[in-house]
């Protein structure tokens, strides 16, 4: 209600404030499932919102880029195909008929929160690219991300050091498969496009990214594959050698042919940026891998 907005709006004119809150609001969306409901989520994200849309967070925001649109990019998967219904005020509660119920889309309300943290540090393409349909599946949601990062390297390269390191914790094996989808869609593609330039960036994207080409989820190893294939040709030996062998062993991958194609459009790419030496031991066996395609 109109009341509640102008709390939220006012909690954005004290810079200080708005700094405090904007912490609270990151523990509680990035909170344990079990402990945070999907409704306090949705409502710190709606929250966090209405503060952006302020204009005047655009300090607290700068400082804290990289964790806001970290946390929000894990809301986005983990909620997919999640709603929930606003039942309205205690009082009218039990007048309210099932059919009048309100369904939300946490998905919907990350995205909103997402355009309103680019929109408020003036990064108005990026948040051009974050549009309000819905999304179905990972595959859908790791696009998503991906053209944002696109969007950030084209046009507001500063960010990427932010977003690349806050991403990178989410990579690790042992997190859920909505928060690696996460971690890895956002790698790959500040890969593919070099990091917006930031090359000092190349080794802290390669690691993670090597890594996840063995992971579990195919749709992880596809991304991971993708954007070490990316980076490849431009690291020291060592790392393009690796890459390498993560590339061929991904041509036998059992489980997704996807994968396989993934890693052969990898290798097409890397192949003639490589020297002989780094060629040579390779040919024969490459050649049987590659012959069924």
């Amino acid at each position: 209600d109109s009341d509640t907005v102008l709390i939220w709006q006012s909690l954005a004119q004290d810079i200080r404030l708005a700094g405090e809150v904007v912490e609270v609001i990151l523990e509680v969306i990035t909170g344990d499932q079990e402990a945070v409901t999907q409704a306090q989520c949705v409502s710190a994200a709606t929250g966090l919102g209405l503060m952006l849309d302020t204009r005047k967070m655009e300090e607290v925001v700068r400082s804290e880029i990289g964790r806001l649109v970290s946390s929000l990019a894990l809301m986005l998967t983990r909620s997919l195909g999640q709603k929930f219904s606003v039942l309205g005020s205690q009082t009218s509660l039990s007048k309210l008929a099932a059919s009048q119920k309100r369904s939300l889309d946490p998905g919907s309300v990350s995205m909103a929160s997402l355009r309103s943290v680019f929109s408020s540090v003036g990064a108005v393409v990026v948040a051009g690219v974050l549009d309000t349909g819905s999304l179905g599946d990972y595959s859908q949601c790791a696009g998503l991300l991906a053209r944002m990062m696109e969007a950030v390297c084209s046009h507001a390269p500063v960010h990427v050091s932010s977003l690349v390191t806050s991403h990178v914790p989410h990579t690790q094996a042992t997190c859920p498969d909505s928060v690696r989808v996460a971690g890895i869609a956002v790698l790959s593609a500040a890969a593919e496009h070099e990091a917006g330039g930031d090359k000092s960036l190349f080794p802290l994207l390669h690691a993670p990214l090597l890594q996840s080409c063995s992971d579990g989820l195919p749709l992880v190893r596809r991304l991971a594959l993708a954007g070490a294939a990316s980076l490849a040709s431009l690291m020291e030996d060592k790392q393009t050698r690796a890459s390498l062998s993560a590339l061929v062993a991904g041509l036998e991958d059992s489980h997704c042919s996807t994968v396989s194609l993934t890693s052969l459009r990898g290798l097409a790419h890397l192949l003639p940026h490589l020297s002989a030496s780094q060629l040579q031991p390779l040919v024969s066996s490459l050649a049987l891998k590659v012959r069924p395609y």
